[in-house]
């Protein structure tokens, strides 16, 4: 009798772990799933993020050298910022993928260049408070915003002065 009870024990503990087991395995394939899932759209956020970027860079770089064909940026500000505008999307992508601050990014980007920081940095303080204010977070953010106000900057710049122009004659 007591043989009895002891293998109706076994028995409803083995039930027991094989119930677990599969609920456990069910479990594994579920997050599996979703691991993949969430991995395919990390890729695809990747992509788009480098397509960006990619696309920021040239019309970045197009406002700089516009700007620069209507006199409004001196060549030593044209060349800093041409060098900014042309390493844009690797900096960001070095924020991003290495967790570099944009400083260590700038660096990386500097090293086979014949770009000083302390250039970078003489142009970046010729530019208004709130473009400082973007580089000075010193985030991919930042960086970005910075960029865009660095690109634009110039032309916003002689807007007004166009347009005094028109409105004297």
């Amino acid at each position: 009798m007591i043989a009895f009870t002891i293998v109706g024990i076994l028995v409803l503990i083995l039930i027991y772990f094989v119930i677990r087991s599969q609920t456990l395995q069910r479990e594994a394939s579920v997050s599996k799933h979703a691991a993949k899932t969430t991995s395919k759209r990390l890729k695809d956020a990747y992509s788009g993020l480098i397509l960006v970027c990619t696309d920021l860079q040239k019309v970045y770089l197009e406002r700089v050298e516009s700007a620069y064909q209507k006199r409004l940026i001196s060549a030593e500000d044209h060349t800093v910022m041409r060098f900014i505008m042309s390493h844009f999307s690797q900096i960001v992508i070095d924020c991003f993928e290495k967790r570099h601050s944009v400083e260590e990014a700038l660096k990386n980007a500097v090293k086979s260049s014949e770009i000083s920081e302390q250039d970078v940095r003489d142009v970046i303080k010729k530019q208004p408070s709130h473009l400082r204010m973007a580089w000075v977070k010193n985030t991919p953010e930042g960086f970005m915003e910075a960029c865009a106000q660095l690109s634009v900057q110039p032309l916003k710049a002689a807007q007004p002065a166009a347009e005094d122009t028109a409105a004297k004659a």
